[in-house]
């Protein structure tokens, strides 16, 4: 195994905890290490025993990353002083992701344990150990080492005063450029066996939790190994780090810990939301508590007063409970600066030039990571809503308001009071209109339908409102009445905001025009919001992509499927065309949906979608399970429609798929229903990448040409075994953003060079002329090996569909039954009939009771209905065409298509 180890030149620059006993005796506590500059160098070890022999001669100047750079050993320095930096006989990098990479062999997955803040007792080693072998069995026999935290174990003379506090547990693996993925499907699954919680950061934040963090398998992180800097009377004295299983195998993390299927995915965010429904009273009185002890803060630094200035006091609640309940800073929220200065939203939104992509500290809670005032930044130029980011807690973005509108409430002034509302709407920029409704969007791009309640909720954040309090003679605070957002609900139409197709989180191509959109915030035209960082500059795409470019972006946008089995040329075809829409599906109007399908269980269906999925913005899919209850198919359809999921997957499908509502969702522009619960009926865009995966699945009637069929065989009797150097659902997470420019490259080239198709796909005549345009585009070109026309799924689609093997058989025995005479449907099921009684030829009966048979007999309803429903279809060259009617009897005739 390789591993870096960081010197820093001083030990305080680098110790995660600096510790010493102040003059008044008290003990001072300093968390948060930091690297200025120092080297760094790779260090190779034969075993985890001498791996734990190296934990105990780290200084507190030393720590540990598991990534390695591309020198042996190189400078660190600040990336901001990188371009400035001397130079000298050392390389010198930054510590950024660019510089470091898990290498391909063995390497240590770090999991870090802190004990829960609730006061419970911390896990002892054995404890730990015994939770996370419970959650993963493989782990009992690989290769570990259990310590202590650096935080651990501080004595002064023969006192104790600071016992065990973390642990951290080190296990050797095969290939650690699984790490990430592999640390994330642990969390989960710890979570699963019910060891996850809900921590409340100070302000109130729920943050979840488990018993290792899950925000530590970054190549580049640093592990402060070496101890705590005690400053003398005081010392460390931690247990000497226990070995493990020193001679068993490294841990194979693609075996021992799997992805979570679809349905355990589901069942995670189940877990976790319904934690957090039960933590929801908790963390209300933490942002109150934080609230009252931030106002009592700024008022004693003014030199105030609550009991003698209850106005300015009322003020200050009024804009924190807005910042830690709605993410929202107001012009007199104060922001700690990264040169420790402080200075007011209103002062930056006066002067973006100066503030835009500045450093500050954590708005809510400045003290966040030992003081560090760079985790945030400031974003003005976002698309007209300028906000703050801070990665504290795993990361939240803060609108940037300049101030509360005073509403007075009046009797009588209800349409002028709404007309202000809505005035307020358009100024906060938050708050859209999307299929009849009113709408926000929530921290991770997901939407949120407001209904009446959440119109109500929003009112009180959007204005200071003020009650007329006859007894005093004055206007006092008071909350938005519920008949302004009954007003505003009713005045639809007239709402003028900013119309929301759908979020998305990366560039995307307005198709077929080739605009690319890559600027953070909503764009008018499209009705895109984007959610992107501000400060990332994305490669140009040139407008004719040259073939050598385009073979690039074509290996790029592969590379993590490359050894996935498709069965034939169509399949390949199929799903570059489903990767390529995956990028782009929410500039359709209407697209074809894509199944992933198999004959044998573990041979990469989910993985695909999983894949896809990722690629569209939705790390985690939204899982429907079967299509058997049409009606619960609409209300599911409408409800994740509703939230603006970019990805919706029907997971493990059996037999044959055939669904009305479904069809209605990939072929209509909206999809309209009642909500749940409310009269109200509303229309959802449908622009939502929907995917079907299972094994041996067959498409039913309408089905076959709105889903494009893609099959993987690998071939072998137990794929579930197969191991990948490259874990595909990793790769397209860490490179998601080039994949994605790649993907665009080669749909603008398609647009710029490919024919477009001359029998364009009905239904879907846009995504024929793009999507698939790029496709023939590819094959005709011979940029990829193997690759045909997707459309030709259809064909294939239909010729295994169930409905349209029956209308062939009935088809081809009535044309020669039957020849050109006019026949009613009594008719033929006399015929049949009569040749099955007679033993001379049973095909006639065979092909109507496949159709219309019940208890042994056929029944002409089913039928004629049958056969009304499939007129003018035409399979073969044949057709059933209406032949005229006679005393109430419709007749038929077997046609051919050129008749």
């Amino acid at each position: 195994m390789i591993n870096s180890l960081f010197t820093a030149e001083s030990p305080s620059c680098l110790s995660k905890q600096f510790i010493r006993i102040n003059p008044d005796g008290s003990l001072e506590k300093k968390s948060g290490g930091q690297l200025a500059e120092g080297t760094v160098q790779r260090i190779e070890l034969a075993s985890m025993a001498e791996f734990a022999d190296m934990l105990t001669k780290l200084k507190p100047c030393h720590a540990l990353a598991y990534g390695l750079p591309a020198h042996d050993k190189a400078r660190i320095v600040p990336q901001g002083r990188l371009a400035h930096a001397p130079k000298g006989d050392l390389p010198v990098i930054a510590r950024v992701r660019d510089n470091f990479t898990f290498p391909a062999g063995p390497g240590i997955l770090m999991l870090d344990y802190d004990p829960p803040k609730s006061g419970d007792a911390p896990l002892t080693p054995d404890q730990l150990l015994e939770v996370l072998t419970e959650s993963c069995i493989p782990l009992a026999s690989a290769p570990m080492v259990a310590c202590h935290s650096a935080s651990s174990h501080i004595w002064h003379g023969d006192k104790q005063l600071i016992d065990q506090r973390g642990l951290r547990v080190y296990v050797l693996v095969a290939d650690a450029r699984d790490i990430p993925r592999a640390g994330k499907v642990l969390f989960r699954r710890l979570w699963m066996a019910g060891h996850g919680r809900i921590e409340l950061s100070t302000a109130g934040t729920m943050l979840v939790r488990g018993p290792v963090d899950d925000s530590v398998w970054q190549p580049e992180r640093l592990d402060f190994a070496g101890g705590a800097l005690c400053l003398a009377p005081l010392e460390q004295r931690r247990p000497a780090p226990r070995v493990l299983n020193n001679d068993a195998p490294p841990l194979d993390t693609r075996t021992a810990l799997p992805d979570l299927d679809l349905s355990e995915e589901e069942l995670f965010k189940k877990l976790v939301g319904d934690a957090k429904k039960a933590i929801s009273g908790a963390a209300a009185e933490a942002q109150t508590k934080w609230v009252e002890s931030r106002v009592e803060t700024i008022l004693a630094k003014e030199g105030r007063h609550e009991a003698t200035d209850p106005d300015r006091a009322e003020k200050l609640r009024e804009t924190l409970k807005q910042a830690c309940t709605r993410h929202v800073l107001y012009g007199d929220f104060e922001l700690l600066c990264q040169d420790g200065k402080t200075v007011t939203v209103g002062e930056v939104l006066d002067n973006p030039t100066k503030w835009h992509n500045k450093r500050f500290s954590d708005p809510l809670e400045p003290e966040y990571g030992g003081h560090d005032k760079r985790i945030a930044y400031m974003n003005l130029r976002a698309g007209g809503r300028p906000y703050l980011f801070s990665h504290a807690h795993g990361g939240q973005r803060f609108t940037l308001n300049r101030a509360r509108k005073e509403l007075k409430i009046v009797a009588g002034e209800r349409v002028g009071i709404v007309n202000s509302v809505l005035e307020l709407m358009r100024l906060d920029g938050g708050i859209f209109e999307r299929g009849g409704e009113l709408v926000r969007v929530g921290q991770d791009g997901e939407i949120v339908p407001l209904g009446l309640n959440g119109v109500h909720y929003v009112l009180d954040g959007l204005a200071r409102w003020m009650k007329y309090y006859k007894t005093g003679e004055t206007w006092v605070p008071a909350d938005a009445p519920k008949n302004i957002a009954e007003g505003v609900i009713a005045s639809r139409g007239s709402w003028g905001l900013p119309k929301l197709t759908a979020v998305v989180t990366a560039p995307i191509m307005e198709l077929p025009s080739g605009r690319i959109i890559d600027m953070d915030g909503h764009d008018e035209k499209s009705g895109l919001l984007l959610m992107v960082p501000a400060e990332k500059r994305w490669p140009t795409i040139p407008e004719k992509p040259r073939r050598d470019l385009v073979s690039e972006a074509l290996a790029t946008l592969y590379k993590p499927f490359a050894l996935f089995p498709f069965c034939t040329p169509v399949d390949k075809g199929v799903f570059l065309s489903a990767l390529l829409t995956a990028l782009v599906r929410p500039v359709f109007e209407t697209a074809p949906g894509f199944a992933f399908t198999a004959s044998t269980a573990g041979s990469g269906k989910t993985l695909l979608a999983r894949c896809m999925s990722i690629l569209a913005g939705q790390p985690t899919p939204s899982v429907m399970a079967g299509a058997g209850d049409d009606q619960e198919m609409r209300k599911r359809l409408l409800a994740l429609g509703r939230s603006g999921v970019p990805v919706i997957v029907l997971d493990n499908l059996t037999g044959t798929v055939e669904s009305d509502a479904l069809c209605a969702w990939l072929t209509n522009e909206t999809f309209s229903d009642r909500v749940l619960g409310v009269s109200e009926q509303v229309a959802v865009p449908t622009r939502v990448l929907t995917l079907l995966t299972g094994n041996n699945i067959t498409l039913k009637g309408d089905l076959c040409r709105r889903v494009l069929n893609c099959r993987i065989d690998p071939g072998i009797e137990a794929p579930w075994r197969r191991g990948f150097d490259l874990d595909p659902a990793e790769h397209c997470r860490t490179h998601r953003m080039e994949m994605v420019m790649a993907g665009l490259t080669v749909l603008r080239a398609g647009m710029a060079h490919g024919k477009a198709p001359a029998d364009r796909l009905a239904s879907f005549e846009t995504w024929s002329d793009t999507v698939r345009r790029a496709v023939l585009y590819v094959r005709d070109l011979k940029l990829m090996e193997g690759i045909e026309d997707p459309a030709l799924a259809i064909d294939a689609a239909y010729d295994e569909d169930p409905e349209t093997t029956k209308l062939r058989s009935l088809l081809t025995v009535w044309s020669g039954v039957f020849s050109d005479e006019p026949t009613t449907v009594a008719q033929a099921i006399a015929s049949g009939n009569k040749r099955k009684s007679s033993h001379d030829d049973q095909t006639l009966w065979e092909a109507l009771e496949e159709i219309a048979g019940t208890r042994g007999e056929i029944n002409p309803r089913i039928l004629g209905r049958w056969i009304e429903r499939n007129k003018g279809r035409i399979v073969d060259g044949l057709r059933f065409d209406p032949a005229g009617s006679r005393k109430g009897l419709k007749y038929w005739k077997v046609r051919e298509k050129s008749v």
